[in-house]
């Protein structure tokens, strides 16, 4: 095992859709270290760019890269988990700070949730991003201040009807709100160039488009 290879931030791409939007594609291109999610290394080989390692149960993985990249993959058959789990996990046990999601979006609409619902539960303390073709999920641990712009499509998600949370700068604000229901935070706008979320307890996402979304 490299380990040494390791940074404090790596890429994680999982096997959803493919980053196309400028943003997570410049991400993938200056990246240091990648870490693919099982039969996503045979997307990234179409940018001839090649994984540091690939984590996953290996069922979808061809035969052919398999062979190819035997000396970096890290076989994980916990079926408790899926393979983004697993990547996750992984890179926090071996000392990353940071990550960043791509590919943890899009084909299936139940991945997509699978997916959201999974950082939005994380207990582990790190800053961690999922970066899809229409914007950025932010897993929000304490309070925090984004960076934004005038109408920038903001939501808030939170699975945890008794968080209560507060907004500055945004729209349609928040005090103390709990959030009864996922979609009650969503479809909300920022009216600066930067807005505030503040929380009483666990964790939330809080998604902001990219500027040429609708």
């Amino acid at each position: 095992m490299e380990n040494n290879k390791l940074s404090n931030s790596v890429i994680i791409l999982a096997n959803g859709e493919f980053p196309n939007h400028p943003i997570p594609f410049k991400l993938l291109e200056e990246t240091q270290l990648i870490i693919c999610c099982d039969g996503a290394v045979d997307k990234l080989l179409k940018l001839d760019k090649t994984p540091d390692f690939i984590i996953g149960d290996m069922d979808s993985i061809s035969r052919v890269t398999k062979e190819m990249f035997e000396n970096k993959i890290i076989e994980i058959n916990r079926q408790t988990d899926n393979d983004l789990s697993k990547a996750i996990k992984w890179s926090v046990e071996n000392g990353v700070k940071e990550i960043t999601i791509l590919g943890a979006t899009g084909i299936r609409e139940d991945h997509t949730l699978g997916n959201l619902s999974l950082i939005q539960n994380l207990k582990y303390r790190i800053k961690i991003q999922i970066v899809t073709n229409f914007g950025i999920f932010t897993l929000v641990q304490n309070n925090q201040t984004f960076e934004s712009f005038v109408g920038q499509q903001v939501s808030i998600i939170a699975d945890n009807p008794t968080i209560k949370i507060t907004s500055r700068n945004l729209k349609y604000p928040l005090n103390d709100t709990k959030l009864k229901h996922l979609h009650l935070g969503t479809l909300n706008e920022s009216i600066s160039d930067n807005f505030a979320i503040e929380i009483s307890q666990g964790n939330i996402l809080v998604f902001q488009s990219f500027i040429d979304c609708d």
